[in-house]
């Protein structure tokens, strides 16, 4: 847990992780205590569920020192538009936070997957999507997603989805972004995305609570949070090289580089692309390392802070 200058609470995370439940190679048990060590205040345990082969579903336990949320990884094709097979992509959603085992069948589409989460009182998150190879209109065949993987550090070259999540803003889906390493085997890919949340206390609850009403940015080392006063955006964040600011515009809107930037203002009136109809933003910062955060996207009409 991390305590910011105002007081608030943040809690670290992952929601995408694999044990030997799946495919992946330690014990649930073995798992949590890598992610103890690894300094995390929670993880949700996401194994694959394929009917016959892997059908394992993780519980919430709960403990003032670390909180395991319940988790399952549910596939299903995409609508195959020109009934091709060969052309079929794959989507996978991730059910967290639930309190009993959602419905499920693989002839579930993604819409059916996403309420019988919420049916259980879980949130949806959409998986990899880059990875997958989804389009945007995949991830619009669905209304309700808590959440999508703007990075996945176990997809390797395919770990960055940035663009999915510009192009959903395009067509009006502000969807909420999250970091996670989908570990499966501990080589490499641990630890390389998590969330921050600020919640007030280390509960499942308090947890999901937060992360439906967007107090969480995802990120892979730093920290940044992002607000609107006036005609102002302040970024304020841990020591950072880059500062990106990001639209519905073409490419990106504005950009503060330097040494050990703790932060940036832009002058909404002083950009060009303001008039011209931009009606989001969201900020990536990108650390010496090459390691970046993401807050959510956020429409310009929302005059309250984001601490997202």
């Amino acid at each position: 847990m991390y305590i910011d200058y105002y007081g608030k609470k943040w809690f670290k995370g992952n929601l995408h992780t694999h044990t030997t439940e799946s495919d992946g190679a330690l014990s649930p048990e073995e798992t949590v205590e890598r992610y103890r060590y690894a300094g995390y205040d929670f993880l949700a345990i996401t194994d694959h569920f394929m009917p016959g082969i892997y059908e394992s579903i993780s519980e919430t336990m709960e403990n003032p020192e670390f909180l395991v949320l319940s988790g399952v990884e549910y596939g299903t094709n995409c609508e195959n538009r020109n009934n091709d097979n060969k052309h079929s992509r794959l989507i996978h959603i991730n059910g967290i936070g639930f309190t009993a085992p959602p419905e499920y069948s693989p002839d579930f589409s993604a819409q059916e997957i996403v309420d019988a989460i919420h049916q259980k009182d879980g949130i949806a998150i959409f998986d990899h999507p880059v990875w997958s190879r989804n389009l945007p209109e995949d991830v619009l065949t669905a209304e309700g997603y808590d959440g999508l993987e703007i990075y996945n550090s176990a997809a390797s070259a395919a770990a960055d989805s940035s663009v999915v999540v510009d192009m959903l803003a395009y067509h009006g889906l502000l969807i909420p972004v999250v970091a996670a390493d989908d570990t499966h085997f501990f080589t490499g890919e641990e630890f390389g995305g998590f969330i921050m949340v600020q919640a007030d206390s280390l509960n499942r609850n308090d947890i999901l609570h937060a992360i439906r009403e967007k107090r969480f940015f995802a990120s892979r080392g730093p920290w940044v949070q992002a607000r609107i006063e006036g005609n102002f955006i302040h970024v304020e964040c841990t020591p950072v090289c880059n500062i990106k600011l990001y639209s519905n515009m073409c490419g990106v809107m504005s950009v503060t580089t330097g040494q050990k930037l703790t932060g940036a203002k832009f002058d909404m009136t002083k950009i060009w692309w303001m008039p011209a109809g931009a009606y989001y933003f969201r900020v990536e910062v990108i650390d010496k390392d090459g390691k970046s955060a993401w807050t959510n996207p956020a429409p310009f009409e929302n005059q309250e802070e984001e601490e997202s």
